[in-house]
């Protein structure tokens, strides 16, 4: 698990942090090992319920309410992200078989 990097802190703020040298060679790789370990609906499942933690924790009562829809769009955004590569690997993998 690469969890040692804090992008907050870190002062490439606009450079890949995750990825290895390897896997920027070969981004697809990247998304076949995400969808391997989770499917579409356990991504929804998961990015709903950090969206349900935001919302219940008492730092976020305490925002102004753009700061509140900001996160919603996140989560949105998120959302659509996901299903957007989910869609990529699908065609990928497709054209890759067809080849």
């Amino acid at each position: 698990m690469k969890t040692e990097n804090n992008p907050i802190q870190c002062d490439e703020h606009y450079q890949t942090i995750r990825l290895s040298e390897k896997e920027m060679q070969d981004p697809i790789q990247v998304v076949n090992d995400f969808f391997n370990n989770y499917d579409l609906v356990q991504c929804r499942k998961f990015v709903w319920e950090w969206f349900k933690a935001v919302l219940s924790s008492p730092e976020f009562a305490d925002q102004e309410g753009h700061i509140r829809n900001g996160h919603a769009y996140f989560y949105e955004q998120v959302e659509a992200l996901v299903e957007a590569t989910y869609l990529l690997k699908v065609n990928f993998q497709y054209t890759k078989n067809q080849a």
